[in-house]
């Protein structure tokens, strides 16, 4: 399964997709996750472009980082979260911004 999300967000999202759209035999969790835009393939190219925005959207925030200070970063994290609805892994979001910022 995907570590899109540690939070119980993705679960409670394919929860709701299976009882309104009653699996067939030909449903499996991949082409769920798929439909759902949860799969680990999709999420890497979204987070990185989520937090490349976030980024962009709060260059005093990045700033402060750049010169050394790496506890803003929770900040960017919150945002990144916010825009993916709670979807986005914080570590990996935490790690993608931190690379952003050190490019």
């Amino acid at each position: 399964m995907c570590q899109a999300d540690k939070t119980g967000t993705a679960g409670k999202a394919i929860v709701r997709h299976i009882i309104a759209n009653p699996p067939s035999r030909l449903s499996t969790l991949p082409s769920i996750l798929k439909n759902l835009g949860l799969d680990a393939s999709a999420q890497s190219g979204y987070l990185e472009k989520v937090c490349r925005e976030v980024v962009d959207g709060l260059p005093d925030v990045a700033a402060a980082i750049r010169k050394g200070n790496e506890k803003p970063v929770m900040r960017l994290v919150g945002e990144v979260m916010k825009r993916s609805k709670g979807r986005a892994d914080p570590k990996e979001a935490r790690r993608i911004l931190l690379d952003i910022l050190k490019e």
